[in-house]
Protein backbone atom coordinates (compact mmCIF):
# COMPACT_ATOMS: atom_id res chain seq x y z
CA UNK A 1 0.00 0.00 0.00
CA UNK A 2 2.87 2.37 1.14
CA UNK A 3 6.16 3.09 -1.10
CA UNK A 4 7.86 4.71 1.93
CA UNK A 5 9.91 6.99 -0.54
CA UNK A 6 6.96 9.25 -2.46
CA UNK A 7 5.12 11.00 0.96
CA UNK A 8 2.47 12.37 -1.42
CA UNK A 9 1.48 8.86 -2.95
CA UNK A 10 1.32 7.19 0.63
CA UNK A 11 -0.93 10.62 1.97
CA UNK A 12 -3.20 10.39 -1.39
CA UNK A 13 -3.10 6.68 -0.78
CA UNK A 14 -4.61 6.86 2.65
CA UNK A 15 -6.86 9.79 1.62
CA UNK A 16 -8.68 7.07 -1.38
CA UNK A 17 -8.03 3.54 0.03
CA UNK A 18 -11.09 1.27 1.01
CA UNK A 19 -11.33 0.22 4.18
CA UNK A 20 -11.03 -3.63 3.57
CA UNK A 21 -7.57 -4.95 4.07
CA UNK A 22 -6.45 -1.56 6.36
CA UNK A 23 -5.47 -3.63 9.58
CA UNK A 24 -3.30 -5.76 7.97
CA UNK A 25 -1.45 -2.67 6.20
CA UNK A 26 -1.37 -1.12 9.50
CA UNK A 27 0.41 -4.10 10.97
CA UNK A 28 2.68 -4.53 8.15
CA UNK A 29 3.82 -0.84 9.08
CA UNK A 30 4.02 -1.64 12.59
CA UNK A 31 6.62 -4.05 12.12
CA UNK A 32 8.72 -2.38 10.06
CA UNK A 33 8.69 0.47 13.12
CA UNK A 34 9.44 -2.08 15.10
CA UNK A 35 12.28 -3.79 13.02
CA UNK A 36 13.81 -0.14 12.53
CA UNK A 37 13.50 0.38 16.07
CA UNK A 38 16.15 -2.55 16.50
CA UNK A 39 18.22 -1.19 14.07
CA UNK A 40 18.51 1.80 15.79
CA UNK A 41 19.40 0.65 19.40
CA UNK A 42 21.82 -2.21 18.25
CA UNK A 43 23.50 0.10 15.97
CA UNK A 44 23.38 2.91 18.87
CA UNK A 45 25.00 0.37 20.83
CA UNK A 46 28.05 -0.64 18.54
CA UNK A 47 28.79 3.36 18.19
CA UNK A 48 29.16 3.45 22.38
CA UNK A 49 30.74 0.59 22.55
CA UNK A 50 33.29 1.81 19.86
CA UNK A 51 33.47 4.74 21.86
CA UNK A 52 33.69 2.90 25.00
CA UNK A 53 36.74 0.30 23.50
CA UNK A 54 38.92 3.68 21.90
CA UNK A 55 38.62 4.94 25.62
CA UNK A 56 39.63 2.07 27.23
CA UNK A 57 43.13 2.26 25.08
CA UNK A 58 44.11 5.78 25.74
CA UNK A 59 47.01 6.32 28.36
CA UNK A 60 45.04 7.35 32.01
CA UNK A 61 47.41 10.78 31.88
CA UNK A 62 45.16 11.78 28.97
CA UNK A 63 42.26 11.45 31.18
CA UNK A 64 40.82 14.52 33.04
CA UNK A 65 41.46 13.51 36.48
CA UNK A 66 39.05 13.14 39.13
CA UNK A 67 36.18 12.25 36.06
CA UNK A 68 34.56 8.66 37.38
CA UNK A 69 33.46 6.24 34.63
CA UNK A 70 35.13 8.26 32.00
CA UNK A 71 34.63 5.87 28.99
CA UNK A 72 31.40 5.10 29.81
CA UNK A 73 30.02 8.70 29.88
CA UNK A 74 31.98 9.20 26.31
CA UNK A 75 29.99 6.48 24.75
CA UNK A 76 26.71 7.67 26.23
CA UNK A 77 27.38 10.93 25.10
CA UNK A 78 28.43 10.04 21.53
CA UNK A 79 24.96 8.04 20.92
CA UNK A 80 23.64 11.06 22.28
CA UNK A 81 25.14 13.16 19.95
CA UNK A 82 24.96 10.99 16.75
CA UNK A 83 21.45 10.18 17.26
CA UNK A 84 20.06 14.14 18.72
CA UNK A 85 18.60 12.32 22.15
CA UNK A 86 18.95 12.81 25.67
CA UNK A 87 21.92 11.35 27.30
CA UNK A 88 19.38 9.67 29.65
CA UNK A 89 18.13 8.02 26.59
CA UNK A 90 21.14 7.32 24.88
CA UNK A 91 22.61 5.14 28.59
CA UNK A 92 18.94 3.71 28.19
CA UNK A 93 19.84 2.07 24.45
CA UNK A 94 23.45 1.57 25.28
CA UNK A 95 21.95 -0.99 28.75
CA UNK A 96 19.29 -2.70 26.54
CA UNK A 97 21.90 -3.17 23.51
CA UNK A 98 24.77 -4.87 26.15
CA UNK A 99 21.27 -7.24 27.69
CA UNK A 100 20.43 -8.43 24.17
CA UNK A 101 24.16 -9.26 23.34
CA UNK A 102 23.62 -12.08 25.71
CA UNK A 103 20.17 -13.02 24.29
CA UNK A 104 20.42 -14.22 20.97
CA UNK A 105 16.92 -15.26 20.46
CA UNK A 106 15.36 -12.53 21.62
CA UNK A 107 17.74 -10.45 19.81
CA UNK A 108 16.76 -12.14 16.35
CA UNK A 109 12.99 -11.43 17.54
CA UNK A 110 13.94 -7.65 17.76
CA UNK A 111 15.43 -7.66 14.66
CA UNK A 112 12.38 -9.30 13.16
CA UNK A 113 9.67 -7.03 14.70
CA UNK A 114 8.14 -9.54 16.92
CA UNK A 115 8.52 -6.77 19.86
CA UNK A 116 7.83 -3.09 20.81
CA UNK A 117 11.53 -1.39 21.79
CA UNK A 118 9.46 -1.49 25.72
CA UNK A 119 8.62 -5.06 25.70
CA UNK A 120 12.28 -6.24 24.60
CA UNK A 121 13.44 -4.16 27.40
CA UNK A 122 10.80 -5.72 29.79
CA UNK A 123 11.99 -9.09 28.89
CA UNK A 124 15.75 -8.43 29.11
CA UNK A 125 15.79 -6.83 32.18
CA UNK A 126 13.85 -10.01 33.69
CA UNK A 127 16.16 -12.38 32.04
CA UNK A 128 19.13 -9.76 33.12
CA UNK A 129 18.09 -11.11 36.84
CA UNK A 130 19.17 -14.87 36.11
CA UNK A 131 22.37 -16.37 36.60
CA UNK A 132 23.80 -17.14 32.96
CA UNK A 133 22.80 -20.65 33.02
CA UNK A 134 19.38 -20.36 34.30
CA UNK A 135 18.74 -17.50 31.60
CA UNK A 136 19.80 -19.52 28.68
CA UNK A 137 16.59 -22.31 30.17
CA UNK A 138 14.02 -19.44 30.67
CA UNK A 139 14.73 -17.46 27.03
CA UNK A 140 12.10 -20.01 25.43
CA UNK A 141 9.71 -19.55 27.91
CA UNK A 142 10.19 -15.75 28.30
CA UNK A 143 9.80 -15.41 24.17
CA UNK A 144 6.85 -17.34 24.43
CA UNK A 145 4.95 -15.48 26.75
CA UNK A 146 5.93 -12.29 25.26
CA UNK A 147 4.19 -13.72 22.32
CA UNK A 148 1.37 -13.87 23.72
CA UNK A 149 -1.66 -10.50 23.16
CA UNK A 150 -1.62 -9.56 26.96
CA UNK A 151 -0.07 -6.01 28.23
CA UNK A 152 3.34 -4.83 29.43
CA UNK A 153 2.09 -4.35 32.66
CA UNK A 154 1.07 -7.97 32.64
CA UNK A 155 3.73 -9.30 30.36
CA UNK A 156 5.87 -7.88 33.47
CA UNK A 157 3.99 -9.80 35.87
CA UNK A 158 4.13 -13.16 34.24
CA UNK A 159 7.85 -12.51 33.74
CA UNK A 160 8.36 -11.70 37.46
CA UNK A 161 6.41 -15.12 38.27
CA UNK A 162 8.88 -16.92 36.11
CA UNK A 163 12.18 -15.17 37.60
CA UNK A 164 10.73 -16.41 40.94
CA UNK A 165 9.79 -19.67 39.83
CA UNK A 166 13.72 -20.44 38.33
CA UNK A 167 15.79 -18.96 41.40
CA UNK A 168 13.33 -17.50 44.20
CA UNK A 169 16.72 -16.73 46.21
CA UNK A 170 17.70 -14.28 43.78
CA UNK A 171 13.90 -12.65 43.34
CA UNK A 172 14.57 -11.79 46.87
CA UNK A 173 17.89 -10.52 46.60
CA UNK A 174 16.66 -8.79 43.28
CA UNK A 175 13.95 -7.36 45.80
CA UNK A 176 16.07 -6.02 48.26
CA UNK A 177 18.66 -4.29 46.09
CA UNK A 178 15.98 -3.00 44.20
CA UNK A 179 15.14 -1.16 47.18
CA UNK A 180 18.47 0.07 48.26
CA UNK A 181 18.29 2.04 44.80
CA UNK A 182 15.05 3.17 44.37
CA UNK A 183 12.89 3.32 47.35
CA UNK A 184 12.91 7.23 47.73
CA UNK A 185 9.55 9.90 47.93
CA UNK A 186 10.21 13.23 46.28
CA UNK A 187 8.05 16.14 46.32
CA UNK A 188 9.12 19.09 43.84
CA UNK A 189 7.44 22.23 42.63
CA UNK A 190 5.68 21.21 39.33
CA UNK A 191 3.99 23.94 37.00
CA UNK A 192 1.48 26.34 37.39
CA UNK A 193 1.08 26.41 41.51
CA UNK A 194 0.90 22.54 41.31
CA UNK A 195 3.72 20.28 43.52
CA UNK A 196 4.63 16.49 41.75
CA UNK A 197 5.13 13.77 44.36
CA UNK A 198 6.72 10.75 43.10
CA UNK A 199 7.56 7.98 45.35
CA UNK A 200 8.93 4.41 44.66
CA UNK A 201 7.49 2.00 47.85
CA UNK A 202 7.12 -1.49 48.99
CA UNK A 203 4.35 -3.56 47.37
CA UNK A 204 1.82 -4.10 50.25
CA UNK A 205 2.06 -0.10 51.19
CA UNK A 206 1.27 0.87 47.29
CA UNK A 207 -1.88 -1.79 47.66
CA UNK A 208 -2.79 0.26 51.25
CA UNK A 209 -2.83 3.40 49.75
CA UNK A 210 -4.69 2.71 47.11
CA UNK A 211 -7.26 0.49 49.00
CA UNK A 212 -7.37 3.67 51.31
CA UNK A 213 -8.40 6.03 48.46
CA UNK A 214 -10.45 3.90 46.35
CA UNK A 215 -12.76 2.97 49.29
CA UNK A 216 -13.11 7.03 50.31
CA UNK A 217 -14.17 7.37 46.97
CA UNK A 218 -17.12 4.72 47.18
CA UNK A 219 -18.01 5.81 50.08
CA UNK A 220 -18.10 9.54 49.61
CA UNK A 221 -19.09 10.32 45.86
CA UNK A 222 -21.66 9.55 43.59
CA UNK A 223 -21.31 8.90 39.46
CA UNK A 224 -22.10 12.30 38.76
CA UNK A 225 -19.89 13.75 40.84
CA UNK A 226 -18.16 15.86 37.88
CA UNK A 227 -14.31 15.16 38.56
CA UNK A 228 -12.01 13.40 36.91
CA UNK A 229 -10.84 10.20 38.32
CA UNK A 230 -7.41 11.89 39.01
CA UNK A 231 -8.81 14.54 40.68
CA UNK A 232 -10.97 12.21 42.80
CA UNK A 233 -8.01 10.60 44.03
CA UNK A 234 -5.80 13.73 44.75
CA UNK A 235 -8.63 15.06 46.94
CA UNK A 236 -9.02 11.91 48.88
CA UNK A 237 -5.01 11.74 49.04
CA UNK A 238 -5.60 15.18 50.80
CA UNK A 239 -8.63 14.23 53.13
CA UNK A 240 -6.52 11.20 53.81
CA UNK A 241 -4.09 13.14 55.14
CA UNK A 242 -5.74 15.69 57.04
CA UNK A 243 -3.76 18.30 55.00
CA UNK A 244 -5.56 22.34 55.68
CA UNK A 245 -8.86 22.49 53.72
CA UNK A 246 -9.45 18.71 52.40
CA UNK A 247 -12.64 17.39 52.40
CA UNK A 248 -13.82 14.96 49.84
CA UNK A 249 -17.81 15.38 49.33
CA UNK A 250 -19.53 15.12 46.39
CA UNK A 251 -20.34 17.87 43.94
CA UNK A 252 -23.06 16.60 41.85
CA UNK A 253 -25.10 19.39 43.47
CA UNK A 254 -28.22 17.02 43.15
CA UNK A 255 -30.70 16.94 46.10
CA UNK A 256 -31.36 13.36 45.63
CA UNK A 257 -27.32 12.36 45.70
CA UNK A 258 -26.87 8.87 47.49
CA UNK A 259 -23.85 10.65 49.17
CA UNK A 260 -24.82 13.40 50.64
CA UNK A 261 -25.14 13.33 54.06
CA UNK A 262 -27.90 15.65 55.83
CA UNK A 263 -26.89 19.50 56.08
CA UNK A 264 -23.69 18.79 54.60
CA UNK A 265 -21.65 21.91 54.10
CA UNK A 266 -18.23 22.45 52.88
CA UNK A 267 -15.90 22.75 55.95
CA UNK A 268 -13.35 25.64 56.34
CA UNK A 269 -9.97 25.58 56.32
CA UNK A 270 -8.64 23.86 59.14
CA UNK A 271 -9.28 20.35 58.26
CA UNK A 272 -10.31 17.72 60.55
CA UNK A 273 -8.79 13.90 60.46
CA UNK A 274 -10.54 11.93 58.18
CA UNK A 275 -12.93 9.36 60.33
CA UNK A 276 -13.85 7.44 57.43
CA UNK A 277 -14.16 4.02 57.99
CA UNK A 278 -10.91 1.99 57.35
CA UNK A 279 -11.16 -1.26 55.51
CA UNK A 280 -11.27 -4.08 57.09
CA UNK A 281 -8.39 -5.60 55.45
CA UNK A 282 -6.07 -3.94 52.21
CA UNK A 283 -3.91 -6.86 51.83
CA UNK A 284 -4.83 -9.78 50.13
CA UNK A 285 -2.62 -12.92 50.02
CA UNK A 286 -2.94 -15.77 47.93
CA UNK A 287 -1.25 -18.73 48.39
CA UNK A 288 -1.13 -22.37 46.95
CA UNK A 289 1.50 -25.24 47.51
CA UNK A 290 2.31 -25.82 43.96
CA UNK A 291 2.06 -21.80 42.63
CA UNK A 292 3.94 -18.58 43.26
CA UNK A 293 2.43 -16.51 46.03
CA UNK A 294 0.61 -13.29 44.61
CA UNK A 295 -0.54 -10.17 46.43
CA UNK A 296 -3.64 -9.52 44.97
CA UNK A 297 -3.79 -5.87 43.08
CA UNK A 298 0.10 -6.37 42.97
CA UNK A 299 1.25 -10.13 41.59
CA UNK A 300 3.76 -12.49 42.14
CA UNK A 301 5.82 -12.15 44.64
CA UNK A 302 8.74 -14.12 45.81
CA UNK A 303 8.11 -16.62 49.00
CA UNK A 304 10.57 -14.58 51.44
CA UNK A 305 8.43 -11.62 50.85
CA UNK A 306 4.89 -13.39 50.85
CA UNK A 307 5.86 -14.87 54.33
CA UNK A 308 6.88 -11.17 55.57
CA UNK A 309 3.55 -10.07 54.23
CA UNK A 310 1.56 -13.04 55.79
CA UNK A 311 2.71 -11.54 59.61
CA UNK A 312 1.31 -8.33 58.96
CA UNK A 313 -1.38 -7.54 60.97
CA UNK A 314 -4.68 -7.31 59.17
CA UNK A 315 -3.35 -9.31 55.88
CA UNK A 316 -6.33 -11.58 54.56
CA UNK A 317 -4.99 -15.00 53.51
CA UNK A 318 -6.59 -17.26 50.90
CA UNK A 319 -5.55 -20.53 50.16
CA UNK A 320 -6.97 -20.70 46.58
CA UNK A 321 -8.52 -23.95 45.87
CA UNK A 322 -7.59 -26.19 42.85
CA UNK A 323 -8.28 -26.07 39.29
CA UNK A 324 -11.06 -26.27 37.64
CA UNK A 325 -13.03 -29.43 37.05
CA UNK A 326 -13.62 -29.64 33.52
CA UNK A 327 -16.61 -31.06 31.87
CA UNK A 328 -17.01 -34.02 30.24
CA UNK A 329 -15.74 -32.77 26.90
CA UNK A 330 -12.90 -30.51 28.29
CA UNK A 331 -10.33 -32.90 30.04
CA UNK A 332 -7.48 -31.45 31.24
CA UNK A 333 -7.66 -27.92 32.57
CA UNK A 334 -4.55 -26.56 33.53
CA UNK A 335 -4.17 -25.49 36.81
CA UNK A 336 -3.11 -22.13 38.06
CA UNK A 337 -0.37 -20.68 37.08
CA UNK A 338 0.58 -23.76 34.94
CA UNK A 339 -0.30 -21.80 31.43
CA UNK A 340 2.03 -18.91 32.16
CA UNK A 341 4.95 -20.83 32.75
CA UNK A 342 4.74 -23.50 29.79
CA UNK A 343 6.91 -22.81 26.77
CA UNK A 344 4.82 -24.51 24.35
CA UNK A 345 0.84 -24.83 24.52
CA UNK A 346 -0.57 -27.68 23.07
CA UNK A 347 -3.32 -27.78 20.95
CA UNK A 348 -6.52 -27.18 22.47
CA UNK A 349 -9.71 -28.53 21.05
CA UNK A 350 -12.58 -25.82 22.08
CA UNK A 351 -15.11 -26.56 24.35
CA UNK A 352 -18.63 -27.10 23.77
CA UNK A 353 -19.41 -24.18 21.61
CA UNK A 354 -23.41 -24.40 23.16
CA UNK A 355 -21.93 -23.09 26.37
CA UNK A 356 -22.75 -26.34 28.02
CA UNK A 357 -19.23 -27.84 28.91
CA UNK A 358 -19.97 -31.17 27.28
CA UNK A 359 -22.80 -32.04 29.92
CA UNK A 360 -26.25 -33.27 28.89
CA UNK A 361 -27.87 -32.36 32.27
CA UNK A 362 -26.93 -29.39 33.94
CA UNK A 363 -25.11 -30.25 36.67
CA UNK A 364 -26.15 -27.82 40.07
CA UNK A 365 -25.91 -24.25 40.10
CA UNK A 366 -25.64 -24.00 36.24
CA UNK A 367 -28.98 -22.80 35.51
CA UNK A 368 -28.52 -20.01 37.87
CA UNK A 369 -27.14 -16.20 36.26
CA UNK A 370 -24.92 -15.45 39.33
CA UNK A 371 -22.07 -18.26 40.03
CA UNK A 372 -21.69 -19.63 43.43
CA UNK A 373 -19.15 -17.88 45.38
CA UNK A 374 -16.95 -21.30 45.26
CA UNK A 375 -17.10 -21.03 41.66
CA UNK A 376 -16.08 -17.21 41.63
CA UNK A 377 -12.84 -18.45 43.64
CA UNK A 378 -11.89 -20.77 41.27
CA UNK A 379 -12.09 -18.48 38.10
CA UNK A 380 -10.38 -16.11 40.12
CA UNK A 381 -7.14 -17.98 41.34
CA UNK A 382 -7.11 -19.47 37.67
CA UNK A 383 -7.98 -16.34 35.62
CA UNK A 384 -5.78 -13.47 37.07
CA UNK A 385 -6.33 -10.68 35.09
CA UNK A 386 -9.71 -9.53 31.94
CA UNK A 387 -9.54 -12.26 29.40
CA UNK A 388 -9.86 -9.80 26.45
CA UNK A 389 -7.13 -9.58 24.61
CA UNK A 390 -4.71 -6.70 25.73
CA UNK A 391 -6.49 -6.10 28.94
CA UNK A 392 -4.25 -5.89 32.20
CA UNK A 393 -7.65 -5.41 34.68
CA UNK A 394 -7.23 -7.61 37.71
CA UNK A 395 -9.64 -10.35 37.44
CA UNK A 396 -11.05 -9.25 41.06
CA UNK A 397 -12.06 -5.97 39.76
CA UNK A 398 -14.21 -7.45 36.77
CA UNK A 399 -17.51 -9.38 36.02
CA UNK A 400 -17.75 -12.98 35.66
CA UNK A 401 -19.37 -12.81 32.22
CA UNK A 402 -20.96 -15.90 30.28
CA UNK A 403 -19.13 -16.36 27.14
CA UNK A 404 -22.35 -18.10 25.26
CA UNK A 405 -25.31 -15.73 26.62
CA UNK A 406 -26.80 -16.41 29.48
CA UNK A 407 -30.80 -17.21 28.65
CA UNK A 408 -33.03 -15.90 31.49
CA UNK A 409 -36.10 -16.83 30.00
CA UNK A 410 -34.94 -20.46 29.65
CA UNK A 411 -31.88 -20.99 31.41
CA UNK A 412 -31.35 -24.45 29.88
CA UNK A 413 -31.32 -23.12 26.30
CA UNK A 414 -28.71 -20.63 26.48
CA UNK A 415 -25.26 -21.04 28.17
CA UNK A 416 -24.86 -22.35 31.58
CA UNK A 417 -22.76 -21.08 34.69
CA UNK A 418 -20.15 -23.47 34.39
CA UNK A 419 -16.07 -22.58 34.59
CA UNK A 420 -15.82 -23.77 30.82
CA UNK A 421 -18.54 -20.87 29.69
CA UNK A 422 -17.51 -18.02 32.57
CA UNK A 423 -14.82 -15.47 32.29
CA UNK A 424 -13.97 -12.92 34.09
CA UNK A 425 -14.23 -9.54 31.43
CA UNK A 426 -14.15 -5.66 32.62
CA UNK A 427 -16.97 -3.43 32.00
CA UNK A 428 -15.75 -1.82 28.68
CA UNK A 429 -14.56 -5.19 27.02
CA UNK A 430 -18.01 -7.60 28.16
CA UNK A 431 -19.59 -4.26 26.48
CA UNK A 432 -16.93 -4.86 23.34
CA UNK A 433 -17.63 -8.26 23.65
CA UNK A 434 -21.26 -7.80 23.00
CA UNK A 435 -20.92 -5.78 19.56
CA UNK A 436 -19.73 -9.17 18.09
CA UNK A 437 -16.81 -7.88 16.50
CA UNK A 438 -14.30 -10.14 17.77
CA UNK A 439 -16.85 -13.69 19.10
CA UNK A 440 -15.07 -15.89 21.71
CA UNK A 441 -14.45 -19.78 22.13
CA UNK A 442 -13.03 -21.53 25.61
CA UNK A 443 -10.87 -24.17 24.96
CA UNK A 444 -10.35 -27.38 26.72
CA UNK A 445 -7.03 -25.75 28.49
CA UNK A 446 -9.32 -22.55 29.37
CA UNK A 447 -7.52 -20.57 26.49
CA UNK A 448 -9.74 -18.43 24.94
CA UNK A 449 -9.68 -17.76 21.31
CA UNK A 450 -11.20 -14.37 20.07
CA UNK A 451 -11.94 -14.72 16.36
CA UNK A 452 -13.07 -11.24 14.30
CA UNK A 453 -15.47 -13.10 11.72
CA UNK A 454 -14.89 -9.73 9.46
CA UNK A 455 -10.72 -10.01 9.16
CA UNK A 456 -10.49 -13.68 9.98
CA UNK A 457 -8.00 -12.64 12.68
CA UNK A 458 -7.72 -14.86 15.66
CA UNK A 459 -5.96 -14.12 19.35
CA UNK A 460 -5.79 -15.79 22.05
CA UNK A 461 -5.94 -15.37 25.86
CA UNK A 462 -4.47 -17.56 28.57
CA UNK A 463 -5.28 -18.23 32.19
Amino acid sequence: MFTYSDHHADDAALSSCGTGGLGEHGRAAQRLERQAAARKVLLAHRIGQAIFDDMLCLDPADLHPGVGNAAEKAAVGEVSLQFGVSRTMAGRWMELGTMLADLPRIRIAFLTGDYTLNRVTILAHALERLDPDLRETAQDTAIALAQRPVTDTVLRDLLDELVITVDPDQAATDREDYADRYLDLTITNDGQGHTAIEATVPAEHGIHLRTRIDTLIEQRLCPDDPRTIGHRRVDALADIHALPGAHLQCRCGLPTCPKRRPGETPPDTTAQPNTTQQPASTLVLERRPDTIARLRGHGAIDPAHADHIAAMPGVTIITTPGPLTPGPLAPGLVTPGAGALSPTTPAAVPVDPTGHGGYHHPPPGALTYTPTTALRAQILATDRYCRYPFCGMPAHRCELDHLVKFDHTNPSAGGWTLPANIAPLCTPDHHRKHLGRWIPHMNTDRTITWHNPETGQSLTTYP
